[in-house]
């Protein structure tokens, strides 16, 4: 594509970026920002000019990062960038903060007046800015577009897929594995261990939906059973072994033989456990074995740890045990194709024998895993955040409805933080976004990708750099803002030679920030080196690294203590002020490193913080909350007021909880049991605040980080109330989960804010550190080649076949057992390339940091000859190969003296420093003491809150008219506990007196269960297909399995009733998945709202079944709320024009004996004189109305040319226990079907706040 016109700049391939000419016009651009040169400054001078220069408003413009954190930082920035150019147009005196906005301010001053207008219009439309993560954007186009894509309005994202991923493992293993001949299981349990190894693949799957699978071989399904396809395989396994060993065997042991041969006449003295001249007849005890094993084989005595002649198969026979050891031997190893294999098909028959079944089961089961784990999804209506990317990706279509939706909604998108992208990613926005109508704008380090295990593909950022040179141009930005002239000095010479592995360059970059620096004493450079060799002798090992690991964090924690007891001085240009630990961070690999050095930090007397993984459901806060939460759900339990009286919340001592009267603990549970009722109103933030009082907040401060904790705790919980619409109850449940879950991610919300110690150190993961900055920084273990060596084989690695460069463009998991030989061998070493890639990346993100000061640390250590710093030490050497230790064959002396004469011939600004002896202490010496401060008391509200504001639902309107515990006011979701049952006699009629569902058992649990399994059906379907899915909700449940096939057949004639009334002959079976929404949650905002506003539009409008009888009813309920109406609703779906909404009941109507034990209950107990009494005594028809007005402004917003008359149904309330399958009756019993008037509805919806 030829540049348009006016862009003179986009021809040339690579150039610096200009803020103020960087051109507007469509096209596909690539920003290239180096660490610290203000890349956050550029895009919003960049949206700056977009908004004022190209007059596009706000919401055309997209703007992506990385994080929620990064997402927000961003939004502050562009809002500042707006808010302070307005300013320099409205006051032409002002002085601007930078000279890019001053020369902007001066180009546009003509148009000053128009500009102001576009600022105040953007500022106005910031907070509704799409400026968010890749998966926010995906969501947010999800959510617009739901009718089209089939999706609820209110996209319920996964919050723990761990759990989802667990089951679907074990499922799959119980189902699939555990039915198998006991041989195979045998063998099958030592290669791959157990669930928890699918679990960890599938986990990997799940998260990066980009990688793929290997193609299933011809004989294998995964949508048929696995046994007798396994059985199968093996089967034909075996045989073809027997037959060539037979043939074969004696052969492949004198191949052995004369390689061993071959290798001793090299001059190799060690060959092991290959030689010459056996003394030992390895093939004769093979054979013995083969002739000792039942007919058909026998895989657990093959593949186990004894198995397969006393292991000769495996440690011997096998190829990959052959290879290991002539690579190690042959020149050239791991280059061309490698060493060649004796008697090549007996080997690979040995390895199908060893390892094919295993291999076989882990592809089949991740093949099936990932189709589970979206069909369950798909079932529930819920998503991970993998499945909003594949929601957008248009695969190997040229585009979408959804991305062309996309295209037609933005004009521009900025994509950040552009080199952690991944193909699925750079598809979506390469398909939405044409470079002859949008302006795409990728700002990207590809020194700074090291989110490789995230799914981040460098070979994708590369194929769109290719495509940015030759569709708008490639700018760069080369001015330092983050560190002083003296260490950028240092770093560009440093890391002048690029990462060499990565085949990346490092740009020299121009230091701004000129007058900052650190004053030190004299012949010291800002760039430090700890050098870390000993006294060591030629020829003696380096230390190791476990060794070094050792003894390094008190040395560094010495180190530190005697760099901030030098009293050093940072200068920013008049001012000075002394480093302090505040101003100290640390970088470290591992959470293991960062623990050990906090506890040296410490026997130091330096106070530290950990930046990095935290959970802050792991702290006593979050026990404390967990005690409050059961408490609430059943007051009445005595074991749970004790937990609680012994929490921090109430503090009670031991003697006080065994002297406490019943009148005290009768006296805490009714307060509970209040607190419980008014927890939909106040929120649990409110229930906290009146639980502890001031006296007991008082007490929570003087317990440290507890009260913080409690707080961030009650935060994150009260988001999950409101998101899922829980009780005291189900929260607690949750909580309880969430907390116990051993595998869970841990996201940034959950990351414990109260690990805040003013004056300490900072210690975090070089990962953790990427967009921070520090003015001193260490950097103590980059001598390290990066993770310890795995012990035994790793199953899952990324890799691409066919090699990094020129191979399979989509990366694929390999899941073969052995990694020296075959497809396994290369995913094994393209691992360790790629490893090698990122830790020098890692490298130049841990080296960047520096704002001041930056010390690495190096020596000669035994097998680290793959870290960054060699190749950066040592520029005229070829980086060491990964299977070559160049640090024994020379003394540390010998390395010192060649260190030191690559800085001098360098003339690189770098410092050796020698680090404190190995069990050498230095104390931390007390700074001085603020003088003048004094505690004083903070602002005091001066009135209390407004507590007829909070979120209300049905529910929480209706349970003073219920009997109900606490524990069973669910907001938005009526419960089973909650209903009034009435005794109905039988009408008349042919109808049957029992259902399928009549023994089914009552209560909260089974009627949540029937909603379970009717939220994930597919009406469309048999319900004997989806017997599955009652199973396992059954068992999820506690409901015994012995009702399962009561719940197949009821639902199935569920399936075929016709709804009857106004829907005619219409039932569930004729429903199709596109035309449905299950569980539509909403929230609504409210005007005040009390209980004659409720009643009068019943009133008023008394037509059909509920009229002035039941407003009189609703006139009686206590309501005054305002603030947000919330709810669920079962199923919206669409007949005809129409959109109805229906919600599944299993209330129990029907007839007891003379001592109330149910007798019957079934159709002929569901007229409809009997469910409309059951609908009025528990204000069904007060919900079923909520929802419709809920329905009527969700249709008013999605649906073009909405008109209620003609689009808006009515309601159909379904008592499951009442239905009676085909018929052809014009009044079905257990279908209460009702479209109430127009203008009731109308009424209601202003009387809650809507509009006209």
């Amino acid at each position: 594509m030829s540049p348009s016109a006016g862009s003179d700049q986009a021809l040339t391939p690579e150039q610096p970026f200009a803020a103020n000419a960087f051109p507007l016009d469509p096209g596909l651009r690539l920003l290239e920002a180096s660490a610290g040169t203000g890349k956050t400054f550029a895009l919003a001078q960049l949206v700056l000019r977009y908004v004022a220069e190209a007059e596009l408003g706000l919401r055309q413009l997209l703007v992506v990062t990385f994080t929620e954190a990064a997402a927000a930082e961003l939004r502050d920035r562009i809002g500042q960038r707006l808010q302070r150019a307005l300013a320099g147009l409205e006051n032409p005196d002002l002085e601007p903060p930078d000279p890019t906005l001053a020369a902007w301010l001066e180009q546009q001053r003509p148009r000053a007046e128009k500009l102001r207008a576009r600022l105040l219009l953007a500022l106005e439309e910031l907070d509704a800015a799409d400026i968010t993560t890749i998966h926010g954007f995906c969501r947010r186009t999800l959510q617009r577009h739901a009718l089209e894509a089939g999706l609820p309005p209110e996209l319920q994202l996964e919050t723990d897929k761990g759990t989802l991923v667990r089951q679907v493992a074990h499922d799959y293993w119980q189902q699939q594995v555990l039915p198998l001949p006991s041989h195979l299981l045998a063998g099958l349990q030592q290669q791959v261990r157990g669930p928890e190894t699918l679990e960890g693949l599938l986990r990997q799957l799940d998260g990066d939906p980009a990688l793929g699978l290997d193609s299933l071989p011809a004989t294998l399904r995964a949508d048929a059973p696995l046994a007798p396809q396994l059985e199968a395989l093996w089967s034909e396994a075996w045989h073809n072994f027997q037959q060539l060993w037979a043939s074969h065997g004696q052969a492949l042991e004198a191949g052995f033989c004369a390689a061993a041969s071959q290798w001793r006449g090299q001059g190799f003295k060690t060959t092991s456990p290959y030689v010459p001249k056996p003394t030992k007849d390895r093939c004769g005890l093979v054979r013995g074995w083969i002739a000792a094993q039942p007919i058909g084989g026998d895989y657990g005595a093959t593949a186990g740890s004894q198995g397969g002649a006393q292991g000769l198969l495996r440690d011997y026979f096998h190829p990959g045990a052959f290879l290991k050891v002539a690579r190690s031997l042959e020149p050239g190893a791991g280059e061309g194709p490698g060493p060649s294999l004796p008697e090549r098909p007996l080997q690979e028959a040995i390895a199908q024998v060893l390892d094919g079944p295993a291999e076989a089961l882990l592809l089949h089961a991740c093949h099936w895993g990932r189709a589970e784990l979206g069909r369950r999804r798909r079932q529930s209506g819920r998503l991970g955040f993998a499945q909003l990317l594949e929601g957008l990706d248009p695969g190997e279509q040229a585009s979408t409805p959804l991305l062309e939706a996309v295209g037609a909604r933005y004009a521009v998108a900025l994509i950040d933080e552009f080199q952690d992208t991944d193909p699925i990613q750079w598809r979506i926005l390469a398909r939405a976004f044409q470079p002859e109508r949008h302006r795409l704008v990728m700002v990207g380090d590809p020194k700074q990708a090291i989110y490789r295990f995230r799914g981040g593909d460098l070979r994708t950022y590369l194929q769109a750099r290719q495509a940015a040179a030759s569709c708008g141009g490639i700018s760069s930005l080369r001015d330092n803002y983050r560190s002083s002239e003296a260490l950028v000095a240092g770093l560009n010479g440093l890391m002048g030679p690029g990462l060499r592995r990565s085949d990346l360059a490092v740009p020299a970059v121009q230091p701004q920030a000129t007058d900052t620096k650190l004053l030190l004493p004299a012949g010291q450079h800002p760039l430090q080196l700890l050098w870390l060799g000993g006294s060591r002798l030629a020829g003696e090992k380096p230390p190791s690294r476990s060794a070094l690991e050792r003894q390094l964090p008190d040395q560094i924690a010495c180190f530190s203590a005697q760099l901030l007891n030098q009293g050093l001085m940072q200068q920013r240009g008049e001012q000075h002020q002394p480093l302090s630990p505040n101003d100290l961070c640390v970088l470290v690999g591992t959470h293991r490193q960062a623990e050990a050095l906090r506890a040296a930090l410490d026997r130091c007397g330096i106070a530290s913080k950990l930046v990095s993984q935290g959970d802050v459901f792991e702290s006593a806060g979050a026990s404390a909350l967990q005690r409050l939460l059961d408490a609430l759900a059943e007051p009445g339990r005595t074991q749970r007021l004790r937990l609680l009286a012994a929490s921090p919340l109430l503090g009670w001592s031991a003697e006080q909880i065994a002297s406490a009267s019943p009148e005290a603990w009768s006296n805490l549970a009714a307060r509970l049991a209040q607190l419980a009722v008014e927890l939909p109103r106040r929120g649990l933030l409110g229930v906290l605040a009146s639980l502890l009082e001031q006296k007991g907040l008082a007490q929570l401060s003087l317990g440290g980080r507890l009260l913080a904790d409690l707080q961030q705790c009650g935060e994150l919980v009260a988001v999950r109330l409101h998101a899922d619409q829980l009780g005291p109850a189900a929260a607690a449940d949750w909580l309880r989960r969430l907390r116990l879950d051993p595998d869970r991610d841990i996201p940034d919300a959950h990351q414990p804010h109260s690990d805040v110690v003013d004056e300490a150190v900072s210690v975090l993961t070089v990962h953790r550190s990427k967009g921070l900055e520090y003015p001193a920084v260490i950097c103590p273990y980059l001598w390290q080649a990066g993770a310890e060596s795995r012990s035994g084989q790793s199953i899952g690695v990324r890799w691409h076949p066919g090699g990094p460069e020129g191979g399979q463009p989509e990366a694929v998991l390999d899941l073969h057992l052995n990694n020296n030989w075959g497809p396994g061998q290369g995913a094994s070493q393209q691992q360790l390339g790629a490893e090698l890639q990122e830790r020098e990346r890692l490298a130049y993100v841990a080296a960047t940091r520096a704002k001041l000061l930056l010390v690495l640390a190096w020596g000669p250590v035994l097998g680290q000859q793959g870290n960054p710093l060699h190749p950066w030490l040592f520029d005229q050497e070829q980086p060491p190969a990964s299977d070559h230790d160049p640090y024994s064959g020379r003394s540390d002396a010998e390395w010192r003296e060649r260190l030191e004469q690559a800085i001098a011939r360098r003339q690189l600004p770098l410092t050796l420093v020698q680090p404190p002896a190995s069990g050498q202490r230095s104390q931390l010496k007390p700074g001085p003491a603020a003088a003048g401060l004094s505690l004083q008391r903070g602002p005091v509200p001066s009135h209390g809150f407004d507590s007829s504001w909070g979120r209300s639902s049905y529910t929480s309107w209706t349970q003073g008219s219920h009997s109900a515990a606490p524990a069973a006011v669910e907001e938005g979701r009526e419960t089973d506990a909650i209903v009034t049952e009435l005794e109905a006699l039988a009408s008349p009629g042919a109808w049957p007196q029992d259902s399928p569902l009549a023994p089914f058992p009552r209560g909260a649990q089974a009627g949540d269960c029937l909603h379970r399994i009717l939220e994930q059906l597919d009406y469309c379907q048999p319900l004997a297909a989806q017997a599955e899915l009652v199973d396992r909700e059954l068992q999820r449940a506690g409901i015994a399995a012995q009702h399962g096939e009561a719940v197949l057949v009821g639902l199935e004639q569920l399936r075929h009733t016709p709804l009857g009334g106004p829907c005619n002959d219409f039932s569930l079976a004729q429903l199709e998945r596109g035309g449905r929404l299950n569980e539509m949650n909403f929230d609504l905002p409210l005007g005040l709202v009390r209980s004659p506003d409720l009643a009068r539009p019943f009133a008023d409008h008394p037509e059909g079944w509920f009229g002035s009888a039941y407003a009189e009813q609703l006139a009686q309920l206590k309501v005054e709320s305002r603030g947000f109406l919330t709810g669920s609703i079962d199923l919206v779906f669409r007949q005809g024009e129409r959109w109805w909404v229906a919600d599944w009941k299993s209330n129990w109507l029907g007839e007891r004996d003379d001592q109330g034990q149910p007798l019957h209950c079934g159709p002929r107990h569901y007229g409809a004189a009997a469910m409309a009494e059951l609908m009025a005594a528990n204000h069904y028809p007060l919900q079923a109305h909520l929802y419709l007005v809920a329905l009527h402004r969700y249709l008013r917003w999605r649906l073009p040319g909405y008109r209620p008359e003609q689009h808006l149904g009515g309601y159909v309330y379904v008592f499951l226990r009442g239905v009676p399958g085909p018929t052809t009756a014009s009044a079905v019993p257990g279908m209460f079907v009702e479209q109430p008037p127009l203008a009731r509805l109308l009424q209601l919806d202003q009387a809650l706040g809507g509009t006209p």
